[in-house]
């Protein structure tokens, strides 16, 4: 916190590193949160959080801050939800749920034959719907029907899908906020995105390709 508040950064991201409620990363202000994302829950660090997937769902929740906006990306178990739900609602935070808003369309892999650490891209078709309630949590994005078109990037596969719908949602959101966020930046960082080491293709000598692991 200190480096960004050093670098004055205009907005900064902050990734929680176990769980939220108690997470040493959830220390920001009501009036400093633009927004909270929440991605896909599952089980892990399940002993850590409490034993269950509602009580990983509720840690999860703890970075939701009154009045304040939060994206919720498609969710895997409706249990999970339902507490992120009731949670949102119980701190009036306005819930996107971020499947509604946007939607992701698979269009084809390909291999990138100038690029050498990322040469797997894989072509989504981006599209943004008219607003959406946000699934009961009060919070609705005004949004007309466009399209981002379809955007090469280096996020590949379904699960992808998922989170690329989240940050686009989180745009929308934030531009709700009053930040300016043009479409072009958002395809710009789409395009530019990759995650090292995760179903990563690396360009070898000799036409060689290796796929990176997922951890």
């Amino acid at each position: 916190f200190r480096y960004f508040a050093d670098a004055k950064v205009d907005i900064a991201i902050v990734e929680t590193g176990l769980g939220g409620l108690r997470d040493a990363t959830n220390v920001i202000q009501p009036d400093n949160l633009a927004a909270a994302v929440i991605t896909p829950l599952g089980y892990e660090h399940v002993e850590a959080l409490g034993g269950s997937l509602q009580s990983i769902a509720l840690a999860k929740a703890g970075i939701m801050k009154a009045g304040r906006p939060v994206v919720v990306a498609a969710q895997h178990y409706p249990e999970a939800l339902k507490v992120l739900q009731e949670q949102a609602q119980a701190s009036s935070c306005p819930l996107v749920m971020a499947e509604e808003v946007v939607k992701v369309q698979h269009g084809h892999y390909m291999l990138d034959a100038e690029a050498s650490m990322h040469a797997a891209r894989e072509v989504v078709g981006v599209s943004v719907s008219s607003s959406s309630s946000g699934g009961g949590g009060g919070g609705e994005v005004q949004q007309a029907r466009s399209e981002l078109g379809n955007i090469c990037s280096g996020l590949i596969g379904q699960h992808q899908h998922t989170n690329i719908a989240a940050a686009v949602a989180t745009v929308l959101t934030l531009r709700k906020e009053g930040w300016d966020i043009p479409d072009d930046a958002v395809r710009s960082g789409l395009q530019e995105a990759s995650m090292p080491g995760r179903f990563q293709v690396v360009r070898l000598p000799h036409d060689m390709s290796m796929v990176g692991a997922q951890y």
